[in-house]
């Protein structure tokens, strides 16, 4: 689905020149980027943080010298660079992997099951406390009066979350519904740490529910380099035969007929189990649960599995979940746990006469480490956005015209160690969409002193961090400082001033 639009020249140009644009892209394109006609979306060349800072350096060699007026030359405010990705789609190693897989699939039964798997994955909520179960039940009791009142047909007040049983269709619905947007999530995510760390080459790649393997495809795309070892943890035998079979560029794998099968993975190195280690002796550079924290049954299991994980952990622990309240939650709640739990006073002794310090800080997004402003006095969960591929099931939807989805994550990044006094101070994470109008800026962001303010960016009166806000977008930081430039606070605007 194309729309043509014609460019006009002048009177003497005697060809007229018209130009493809997909609905719902832009006729401005950003460098590493393509259009592809057959699905409309933005593709993503391969990521590479090694060549990345040096094309930046490059271009602002090119930039003429700024001089004052006694002809002096004056340093340039650097440029800014946004973190957010284009379109994301998968590499195309992993497309024909899946084009290879559907074929021997029928369409409608997939089609199907992925909607529904996705419609429920995106809508369930976690379950209530058990003082909370206790109160809805006494509140039951008392409102109805009724004899099964005690013994209510659907009962909402579950404190275990119900568990999917991933089985061959399940997994098969699950790649045809939520592969691309989990890939989409994780790359952005990974790129991010690419981006601050560009000197960080990780070796050993952990991933905690791994499902279809999209965490091992992204860190291959940024890292493949570097890693050498991938070790993937998911309970779903089927889960991990079908993500096997990918990395085989879709080749069926039937291990009760021939377990011993050597097949040629587009990816080396990769090992999969189906339960979590309980030693902590063998650590990882990088951990990585993408939306798995959900899945597991109740509160205790997730902290007790959160533990293991930050003990495990060499360098940084990642954890992303879906960007409603219960995905949010869950980050809170992990976030709290590393942060706040005196980890050297453990009494295991493994831990205790390990040198390595089990203390952290969160690397992104919060550039703070205190309590999030968010978690009480908030009507919209703190969570980000990425644009990615549409799914199989997606194709025959609305989102067809577009050419893309918005995939809305929560994610932590937790780093071990200290923070830097260098690093991350006196920058603001732009935690919701900027609002541009004439001449201003109308930003909310997470501040490095715990709070989350609205701000008001004036040409006149921060002309670098209005040209900078002008080039940012949402999920960007942005320098903050109380004692050098001070950012205006502002009321919410009323709908007359917007």
């Amino acid at each position: 689905a194309h729309t043509w639009t014609m460019k006009k020249l002048h009177p003497w140009h005697s060809q007229q020149l018209w130009h493809p644009r997909p609905l719902g892209v832009g006729l401005r394109g950003r460098p590493g980027t393509k259009l592809l006609p057959s699905t409309g979306c933005v593709s993503s060349h391969r990521l590479n943080v090694e060549t990345a800072p040096q094309l930046q350096g490059s271009q602002s060699d090119r930039r003429e010298p700024l001089l004052d007026g006694s002809g002096t030359e004056v340093a340039r405010t650097p440029r800014h660079r946004s973190l957010s990705l284009p379109t994301v789609s998968p590499p195309p190693d992993l497309q024909d992997a899946l084009k290879r897989l559907f074929s021997r699939h029928p369409v409608k039964a997939r089609t199907l099951d992925g909607q529904v798997l996705a419609k429920h994955l995106l809508s369930r909520r976690a379950p209530c406390r058990a003082e909370e179960s206790q109160r809805r039940k006494g509140e039951l009791r008392v409102v109805s009066g009724s004899p099964w009142s005690d013994k209510p047909k659907h009962d909402f007040t579950e404190t275990v979350q119900s568990v999917i049983r991933y089985g061959k269709r399940e997994a098969i619905a699950y790649a045809a519904s939520r592969l691309q947007a989990c890939y989409g999530a994780t790359l952005r995510v990974f790129s991010e740490i690419g981006r601050h760390v560009p000197s960080f080459r990780p070796e050993t790649l952990m991933d905690f529910g791994s499902g279809l393997g999209t965490a091992v495809w992204a860190a291959d795309q940024l890292w493949g380099s570097s890693l050498y070892e991938y070790h993937c943890v998911d309970s779903s035998q089927e889960m991990g035969d079908l993500a096997r079979s990918l990395r085989a560029g879709g080749e069926e794998v039937d291990p009760e007929l021939n377990p011993f099968v050597k097949l040629k993975e587009t990816i080396p190195g990769v090992h999969f189990r189906q339960y979590l280690s309980v030693s902590n002796k063998v650590q990882y550079d990088i951990i990585v649960a993408a939306y798995t924290l959900g899945d597991l049954p109740s509160e205790n299991l997730r902290r007790l599995s959160i533990a293991s994980l930050w003990k495990k952990t060499k360098h940084f622990l990642i954890l992303i979940e879906p960007g409603n309240w219960a995905g949010f939650h869950n980050i809170i709640k992990a976030r709290e746990l590393v942060l706040n739990t005196s980890w050297n006073s453990s009494d295991d002794r493994e831990d205790a006469s390990s040198e390595n310090s089990h203390n952290g800080y969160v690397f992104a997004p919060c550039p703070h480490d205190m309590s999030c402003p968010l978690s009480t006095d908030s009507s919209v969960p703190c969570h980000f956005a990425q644009r990615v591929q549409l799914a199989l099931s997606e194709r025959n939807t609305s989102l067809k015209h577009r050419g893309f989805r918005i995939e809305n994550f929560s994610y932590v990044v937790l780093r071990k160690g200290e923070r830097p006094e260098h690093e991350e101070v006196g920058q603001a994470r732009l935690i919701q969409p900027i609002k541009r109008r004439s001449r201003h800026l109308v930003c909310k962001l997470c501040c490095p002193n715990g709070e989350a303010a609205q701000v008001v960016l004036t040409k006149s009166k921060h002309p670098e961090l209005y040209k900078q806000g002008r080039q940012s977008e949402w999920g960007d930081l942005l320098p903050y400082d109380d004692s050098g430039i001070r950012l205006t606070e502002s009321k919410e605007p009323t709908q007359t001033e917007l």
